[in-house]
């Protein structure tokens, strides 16, 4: 059963048999003005886990391949031009992990044309705030960690 979700990003078509995230996706979602035309359809399913590891083998994971497939825990997805495709275990144990990854990856997968996501973080002062951005490993995460410890 489909269900569609209007965001700030666009319109998101959830197509899934995983109880648990159609609940997860409900719970977290605030509707809004869809500012994009076409959808972006999200296909999970819960399935065996032999079936999961099926689809892992056929997957391309090389990081400059599109479509490019993204294993996480112990499932697996697809991720292409408008859709992500994902297959979990029904045993799994990493279902919060990967109902998480499937909420914080949406938003940055689905942004229009144009945009780009910065992964950052702030730190407020006396004066104001410092935002704190950069590519992975540059020391974000330290550089905030310092400014906390002196008491920012």
């Amino acid at each position: 059963m489909e269900t569609s979700f209007s965001t700030p990003i666009g319109k998101i078509l959830l197509n899934t048999n995983w109880k648990t995230l159609k609940w997860f996706l409900e719970k977290r979602h605030i509707p809004s003005e869809v500012t994009r035309d076409f959808p972006v359809l999200l296909h999970v399913e819960q399935t065996k886990r032999s079936k999961v590891e099926a689809f892992s083998r056929n997957g391309n994971f090389s990081p400059d391949s599109y479509p490019r497939t993204v294993p996480l825990a112990d499932g697996v997805f697809t991720i292409a031009n408008n859709s992500i495709f994902g297959y979990v275990p029904m045993d799994t144990g990493y279902g919060g992990a990967i109902l998480e990854w499937i909420w914080y990856i949406l938003p940055i997968y689905c942004c229009p044309r144009g945009w780009q996501s910065v992964h950052a973080s702030a730190v407020l002062g006396k004066e104001g705030a410092i935002i704190i951005g950069g590519e992975s490993g540059c020391g974000k995460t330290t550089l905030f960690l310092r400014f906390w410890k002196e008491g920012y």
